[in-house]
């Protein structure tokens, strides 16, 4: 029987990243790019529950692929009160 260290959560739905693909990535920008290629324009919240990270390490890893010109981000204009949606797309 494994021990309890030994023991990986794995998502069965192949949209999520699995927490063995987490560890075999060092880069979380990296998993941000194949997230965007593979389903287009995402919010945060999408994002964390694509990944199960926290949404502010998210948010500053976002904010490195911003500023070096990978994605951008927009905000849908919709009529309805509350805050707009943000989105975020890789740049073509």
């Amino acid at each position: 029987m494994p021990s309890k260290s030994d023991k990986i959560n794995i998502i069965e739905d192949s949209t999520h990243i699995t927490e063995v693909q987490l560890k075999s990535r060092s880069d979380l920008k990296s998993i941000i790019i194949d997230l965007l290629m593979k389903h287009g324009p995402l919010t945060r919240n999408d994002m964390v529950e694509y990944t199960g990270m926290p949404r502010t390490t998210l948010y500053d890893a976002l904010d490195k692929l911003i500023l070096s010109g990978k994605v951008e981000k927009y905000v849908l204009k919709i009529n309805k009160k509350g805050r707009p949606t943000v989105y975020y797309e890789l740049v073509k």
